[in-house]
Order: C-alpha cells, then sequence, then structure tokens
C-alpha cells in the first residue's frame, strides 16, 4: 500500500505539474523532520493516524471521520487509524476504580 501510494500524483493548479507524493515527502517533510530531531519513522500513514486521532479525541462523529479519510467502513478507521487518548484512557480506568473503590479514592 505504501508505494501505491507514495506514487500517486497530485496535480497542483499553480505549477500546472504533476507533483509525486514521495518527492514531497523526501525533499520537504524529511528534511523538517530531521531539522526537529524526530527519530521515529514519518510517512503518510503517520499523518493519517494523527488525524483520525486528533478528531476522534475532539470526540468526532466516527462516520464523518471514516468519509474524510475516505475508508470504506469505521472498522478500518477506528482499528487500524485511531489511537486512544491517554487522559480518556486514564478517566474511564478511575471510573472503574471509583466504582469498586470509592472510599479510597475519597481518602487519597
Amino acid at each position: 500500500m505504501g508505494l501505491r501510494f507514495q506514487q500517486q500524483a497530485c496535480w497542483n493548479e499553480t505549477w500546472q505539474a504533476a507533483v509525486l507524493l514521495s518527492s514531497i515527502m523526501r525533499y520537504h517533510i524529511q528534511s523538517v523532520v530531521k531539522e526537529l530531531g524526530i527519530l521515529k519513522r514519518v510517512s503518510w500513514h503517520t499523518f493519517r493516524r494523527t488525524y483520525t486521532s486528533l478528531l476522534t479525541a475532539h470526540k468526532g462523529n466516527l462516520k464523518v471521520t471514516q468519509e474524510l479519510l475516505r475508508h470504506g467502513s469505521v472498522r478500518i478507521t477506528m482499528d487500524v487509524y485511531a489511537q486512544a487518548n491517554m487522559q480518556d484512557k486514564r478517566n474511564a480506568q478511575l471510573k472503574v476504580v471509583e466504582e469498586f473503590r470509592p472510599q479510597l479514592l475519597k481518602s487519597a
């Protein structure tokens, strides 16, 4: 999937020329990533995953998120791209703890 996606060309009306997405990644994005000292691999998938996680964190509609990413189903969107927000995970866990041990939290 990565190679197929990276070889797609997008048309830029200003330059009146096709621009390969792999060229944008290699010559523009990767140079900024290197300057910032980011050691992790950054790809188009990274941007899609971050975009999905931000939409989810802002309580966006799942169907809207799916359509923005042009996925065939919400399951693909949620299983592959979305990540749970750390604060949301902590809040969910705290609710479970409160349910079973309310006196423990009140004394702390």
